[in-house]
């Protein structure tokens, strides 16, 4: 299935526009390295793994069309198509078109969907805030080195020295107090301050990551009050956000999620009609794990709508659920299914009567010489969610809120099959390759488990084209030896006749 549906879409010409059509070594066929680098993020090779494969294992040579014998593929050259690939985000433009193609084969129903997010860590670091600063001024001195030796060695020598020391052991000495935390934290904050000023006016070392990371860890943690540095109680962003603030220096796209910790999330949007033979991933939207699952709605919308895939309804947990996105859906023709958030309070609005405001302005409006512009006005909030909170009491509600429970088992299948909890990349870029790889290759598995379900009913049924050949051929030979039969049986006779021309002794 791979080889006649999904290997033909593959973005072979906008890879080849990073290679010169005349100068240089040839290249290997585009098609299959751009399959390739799909097929190591959901089957979750590592580069290794994937250039053996691509080498000895006779299945790929079949899917990527290759020829059996003689194929070779060093690991370098595949990090080198795959960095291609996920610096151009090509995988998106494969997840779109893979996924659509696979719904028109298998004639999957788009109208009913089901949206939730799962949790996401890459291949990074979890520091509290005195290692978090401790590494970011490591990272900036060992940079420091390597590019202006001079600069460095300019510095301090007790600074130098503090951080010389193996990231493992950095301030090993405060201990475990909390005492000796704070004074080490406080240190830490001084000598990222001193640092930031001392090179703030030289271009050559302020543009560098590790210095842009510094400077971004010490805004987020630390202030100055009265010319004296301190540490902050609380991190924050310009925003006043905790939850984008920097993770690891090597990781600046991971937030964090006061549940579920620091990393990512994606956000995963799943067809779920009961008449479809699997359920398709239609929409995926890896993001920082900070990110709220309210605002993800107009995105999910907006991703549905570029893929021609908008559901009729759209059932999502009660983190969706707010006032301005279930407008927002309607506004799309889009019925979102989601409790409404927050505890129901002890006395409503009656959905069907008039509130005092109503009233009000309905005796503004006819004592106005412009009635007619202002003689219509929508229900307020609180109206809405007196009618959504009666609404989520029906039988018909719950059967179709019930639909949303699914995609549970598909964050589940997700990890188990593709690996997508923990990733061996870091960076919002290869994160957001690596997912949307994996979510590509289980919409994948999914059609080729859809047709082999097929098949099998087919089989069973005796209605499949092996089946009705063999029954051809069965039919012929009946017909065959009842014509033959009888002539080769007297032929047989006369042939023995003529070679014991004796009489049979008789008794």
């Amino acid at each position: 299935m791979f080889r006649r549906s999904v290997l033909a879409l593959m973005p072979a010409a906008d890879l080849g526009q990073h290679f010169d059509p005349q100068l240089g070594r040839p290249t290997k066929e585009l098609y299959s390295m751009a399959a390739l680098t799909l097929i190591m993020e959901f089957k979750n090779w590592t580069i290794d793994t994937a250039a053996e494969a691509y080498s000895y294992h006779n299945d790929l040579h079949y899917a990527l069309n290759l020829a059996r014998d003689h194929q070779y593929l060093c690991p370098r050259s595949l990090d080198t198509y795959r960095k291609l690939v996920r610096e151009d985000k090509l995988v998106g433009d494969i997840f779109t078109q893979v996924t659509t193609k696979l719904i028109e084969e298998l004639n999957i129903s788009i109208t009913k969907q089901r949206l939730d997010s799962t949790h996401l860590f890459s291949d990074m670091a979890v520091f509290g805030r005195t290692k978090l600063m401790a590494t970011a001024v490591k990272r900036f001195l060992a940079s420091l080195k390597r590019h202006a030796a001079a600069s460095y060695n300019a510095l301090d020598a007790d600074l130098r020295e503090r951080y010389e020391v193996s990231q493992a052991r950095l301030f090993g000495e405060a201990g475990g107090s909390a005492e000796g935390r704070t004074q080490a934290r406080q240190q830490v904050a001084q000598d990222m301050h001193a640092l930031i000023e001392r090179f703030a006016d030289d271009t050559a070392i302020n543009t560098r990551s590790s210095y842009r990371a510094m400077q971004r860890i010490f805004a987020e943690h630390c202030e100055i009050k009265l010319g004296k540095v301190s540490v902050r109680t609380k991190s924050c962003d310009a925003q006043g956000n905790s939850s984008h603030t920097m993770q690891n220096p090597s990781d600046d796209g991971a937030g964090y999620d006061g549940h579920k910790g620091s990393g990512y999330q994606v956000q995963l949007a799943q067809t779920s009609a009961e008449s479809n033979p699997v359920q398709m991933i239609t929409v995926c939207i890896p993001q920082s794990a900070g990110a709220s699952d309210s605002a993800a709605v107009p995105q999910v919308i907006a991703a549905q709508q570029a893929m021609a895939a908008v559901p009729d309804e759209m059932s999502a947990d009660t983190a969706y659920g707010s006032d301005a996105n279930v407008e927002h859906s309607a506004a799309h023709g889009i019925d979102l299914i989601s409790p409404v958030p927050g505890r129901r309070p002890k006395a409503e609005p009656d959905a069907t009567a008039p509130t005092a405001d109503q009233e009000a302005s309905v005796a503004e409006v006819q004592a106005s010489e412009s009635a007619s512009e202002n003689a219509t006005s929508g229900p307020s909030k609180a109206e809405r969610t007196a009618q959504r909170r009666k609404r989520e009491q029906s039988e018909e509600w719950r059967g179709k809120y019930r639909r949303r429970a699914g995609i549970e088992s598909l964050n589940r299948g997700l990890d188990r099959v593709t690996g997508i909890k923990q990733l061996r990349v870091r960076g919002l870029v290869a994160v957001s390759h690596a997912v949307i790889g994996k979510a590509c290759g289980w919409n994948i598995l999914q059609a080729a488990r859809a047709k082999a379900k097929a098949a099998r009913a087919e089989r069973k049924s005796g209605k499949s084209g092996s089946q009705k050949v063999w029954q051809a051929l069965r039919a012929a030979w009946r017909r065959f030896d009842a014509l033959v039969s009888p002539h080769l049986l007297a032929s047989t006779a006369r042939t023995r006749a003529l070679m014991n021309p004796r009489p049979a002794l008789q008794y």
